[in-house]
């Protein structure tokens, strides 16, 4: 470009002489070059730049006036408008079942309740959640511990996320790595550009030092702090943003000549190794960090910020997230493992999920998702089934409810279950369903909490949610409750038949030490005796015959060694577990429960508007 400038044109800014592959090149700026567009002025930085001069004192003093008019010209608008922003990838499909069903919970709700994920427990869920969700959008996975961060005043817990990357964060990056956690801090003010509060300025708001957990200082490592503290200290919740210099000396000149773009300059050659560290230091919830789910957004979200230069659509991620989230301690289970529940399954997705899967279709053919009450004995499904639909992969968030915190959070008129449920329906945008177990016991004819119950019904079917509610006495629950346009759907869960038995004996044998041809003899045989037997009793069986056989081959004494037999289940195994449970159940009450709840479904029949199978 200099060699084709014309020096005679006008008034000169400087000039000078360059040496290129030995030929003498005049150096100048042209008059009038301040009003050059901006994409010349930068061509004109990097010429100067790559060739070398026998006045280096002139080429860099023509470099800074360059530099000054590009950001003069560039200045905050750069930052907040000119400057490419991230893209957004909103053509990913939505994400595969990720299966946590194998990490213990206890008895939290994961997608409900707070959880501290600086406790080794959640630290655990909340990792396994993280990688399985940056392996299926190919993002780049980074170290994860729980750190001790010390400062000379105190010390504190935190979950610390780290990447090393082998490239400069451009400005675009770093602008995504601050959108990504405003928006995982929510409401709370983030430090960043500071355009943000002066749209004049250039820069950003905390470069910091690095100092590592122990609060000593790293030389030469130089950063941006992205978060919620005005003042950055060890202790500061967020993120960093870093890389090494030379020198302090180096990383001070760099800030001050590229306010904007430091991280990713060099003063004079180009480093050998190009890295840059980012580190996530997070609190627990008792910190005022929001919920696990922001957590997870950012950690995601910046993995594949990394990899990508790109960010996911929020609905998409926060759905997947959300899932994963009800997924934990519910393992996915095969549709052709549900036996007996086939058709309840079936009749769900063609009454409730139908409408929700395809809106568009339902909405040209009028078809409206109505809520559904399951009703029968102790036993049969009803909650295997609530659990299938959990683990899979519907379009649609389904909550787990516990009916006493239900009651509890009606009774202090908190309604806090409502507004959590809210805000997951508004995050990923999908249809909520919530799942409420034993439903009766807040809906009892006998109880006085049946009034709150219904208008907290009201404000469900007004934000558009739906009920998927189950019972083992349907009798007790208040008329008013089972009206069209609140549970409009009966769904009677009867005993399995004796396909179903196989079906559930099977599935319970298939992986245990039998031979085959036994087993198979074994399933027919239990299936005739066993009549009037729930799923769970088929389970019980199974279990017992297991513990027969282990029992046999420790000769009866749990602490004594193996006998070194071969482990391998017998007929006479399950023939004493048969027996030993039919002292136990009482078939006789078995069924008269399961005829008392098919009458009920009979005589709700009879009634005009509500609708049973």
């Amino acid at each position: 470009m200099f060699t084709n400038l014309n020096p005679e044109a006008g008034s000169l800014q400087g000039e000078g002489t360059m040496k290129n592959e030995g030929e003498v090149v005049k150096l100048s700026l042209p008059r009038g070059y301040t009003k050059l567009p901006v994409e010349e002025l930068e061509s004109l930085y990097r010429e100067i730049e790559d060739r070398r001069t026998d006045d280096a004192e002139l080429a860099e003093t023509l470099k800074h006036r360059l530099r000054k008019v590009i950001r003069r010209r560039k200045g905050s608008l750069s930052i907040a408008t000119t400057t490419p922003s991230i893209e957004l990838d909103s053509g990913l499909p939505s994400f595969p079942v990720h299966n946590t069903g194998g990490l213990p919970v206890g008895g939290a709700n994961c997608l409900l309740d707070p959880i501290s994920i600086v406790h080794e427990q959640w630290f655990r869920v909340v990792k396994e959640i993280a990688c399985g969700l940056i392996g299926q959008t190919d993002g780049i996975t980074p170290t994860f511990s729980i750190e001790e961060v010390r400062d000379d005043r105190k010390s504190a817990v935190r979950f610390v996320v780290r990447w090393s990357i082998p490239r400069f964060l451009s400005i675009e990056d770093l602008l995504g790595v601050f959108k990504v956690t405003q928006e995982s801090f929510r409401s709370r003010q983030v430090t960043g550009h500071k355009s943000v509060d002066r749209p004049k300025a250039s820069g950003w708001e905390q470069v910091i030092s690095y100092y590592d957990v122990n609060d000593h200082i790293v030389k030469g490592r130089r950063g941006v702090y992205f978060g919620p503290e005005g003042d950055w200290d060890n202790h500061a919740t967020g993120v960093i943003v870093s890389r090494q210099f030379k020198n302090t000396s180096e990383a001070m000149y760099l800030q001050s000549e590229y306010p904007d773009e430091f991280l990713s300059r060099w003063a004079q050659t180009k480093p050998k190794k190009c890295e840059t560290f980012i580190e996530v230091r997070l609190p627990s919830e008792k910190e005022k960090f929001t919920q696990q789910e922001d957590a997870l957004y950012l950690v995601v979200q910046l993995a594949f910020l990394f990899a990508k230069q790109k960010r996911l659509e929020k609905r998409l991620l926060m759905a997947a997230i959300f899932k994963a989230l009800n997924r934990v301690g519910t393992a996915p289970i095969a549709r052709e493992k549900l036996f007996g529940m086939r058709e309840i399954l079936e009749a769900v997705e063609r009454t409730l999920l139908l409408p929700l899967e395809q809106p568009v279709l339902a909405q040209e053919l009028g078809i409206v998702p109505e809520s559904i009450l399951e009703v029968g004995v102790k036993g049969v499904g009803k909650t295997f089934l609530a659990h299938y639909l959990m683990a899979g992969d519907y379009a649609a968030i389904f909550v787990a409810i516990n009916c006493s915190s239900l009651l509890i959070d009606l009774q202090q008129r908190g309604a806090s279950i409502l507004e959590r449920i809210d805000q997951i329906s508004d995050e990923c945008q999908l249809p909520v369903v919530l799942i409420i177990d034993d439903i009766d016991i807040v809906l009892d004819k006998k109880e006085k909490t049946v009034a709150m119950v219904l208008n907290w019904m009201q404000s469900i079917r007004q934000k558009g949610f739906y009920i998927l509610a189950t019972t083992n006495y349907p009798e007790r629950i208040d008329d008013r409750m089972m009206e069209p346009g609140r549970l409009s759907r009966i769904l009677h869960v009867d005993l399995p038949n004796p396909q179903d038995r196989c079906g559930v004996l099977d599935s319970h044998t298939k992986d245990l030490p039998i031979a085959e041809k036994e087993r198979q003899a074994v399933i027919k045989w239990l299936a005739k005796e066993t009549k009037g037997w729930t799923q769970r009793f088929l389970w019980e069986l199974v279990q017992e015959a297991a513990r027969n056989c282990g029992l046999a081959l420790l000769g009866g004494k749990i602490q004594s060694q193996a006998n070194g037999t071969e482990v391998m289940l017998k007929r006479e195994h399950f023939e004493q577990a048969l027996k030993e449970l039919s002292q136990r159940i009482d078939k006789k009450s078995i069924g008269e429960e399961n005829d008392r709840v098919h009458k009920f479904v009979s005589k709700k029949r009879q009634e005009i508007g509500f609708r049973t199978d």
